[in-house]
């Protein structure tokens, strides 16, 4: 069972992917050590800012609905324009807040991976419900050790936004206000600024990587248990 469960979390890594494993053992140790843990990477981050660009067009929506009303109402050289700009904005950041689980609940799993799952189980010798929760029970400890180096990655995220927060406070101080030490500072606060912003976008990449390889497999070890019902029915 651990090398079926370990071999499923392997090719469903290559299927989201959209890559192929080699038949030779070295090149494809090659692949998963080298090349597919950047597009496992890519693969998250791109699933974590589609919401953002989906949230943008949203507020640019709004801002121009916004316009609109107050061009239409002759509100523009009023101070009832700055409430309904903020209205507007308070409204995009609702929606975006409390947005419908629909959007975002599955992970960005698609059907396709989760076919992918069920075809494995069925061409692998699973035939009851019982074979089908061991695997995920055996698959348990791989995902609680890969959310647990997230968990470790996050805390390296937090010193480091610390260490900015430390160097901005330095910075604004009095005794920091020469030219010299003012460029000094400004180069090592950008530094750190653009470290934190990329080691967010990797880690919690990552995670949403992570998300959507282990929520495949759950759904899809419910569809294969689902459709074993539904044969155990048609054959009663």
């Amino acid at each position: 069972m651990f090398n079926k469960s370990l071999s499923l979390v392997i090719e469903l890594e290559a299927f989201l992917l959209k890559g192929r494993l080699s038949d030779w053992t070295w090149l494809r140790f090659l692949q998963r050590l080298l090349w597919y843990p950047l597009k496992f990477l890519k693969m998250g981050m791109a699933e974590k800012t589609s919401g953002i660009y989906l949230w943008s067009y949203v507020g640019f929506a709004g801002a121009l609905v916004g316009l609109g009303i107050i061009e239409i109402t002759g509100l523009a050289k009023s101070e009832a324009a700055s409430f309904v700009n903020l209205a507007l904005m308070l409204l995009t950041a609702l929606i975006v807040l409390f947005s419908l689980p629909s959007f975002y609940g599955h992970s960005g799993v698609t059907p396709e991976a989760v076919s992918f799952v069920v075809d494995y189980l069925g061409t692998n010798g699973f035939q009851q419900e019982k074979e089908v929760e061991l695997l995920k029970k055996t698959i348990k400890p791989i995902e609680d050790r890969s959310r647990n180096r997230v968990t470790a990655l996050k805390w390296a995220v937090g010193l480091i936004w610390a260490s900015f927060i430390y160097s901005f406070s330095k910075a604004i101080e009095p005794s920091q206000s020469t030219p010299a030490a003012i460029a000094s500072n400004l180069w090592t606060i950008s530094g750190l600024f653009f470290t934190v912003l990329a080691a967010y976008l990797l880690v919690w990449g990552y995670e949403a990587a992570l998300d959507k390889l282990f929520r495949a497999i759950e759904f899809g070890c419910n569809d294969f248990c689902y459709a074993l019902e539904v044969a155990k029915r048609a054959g009663a």
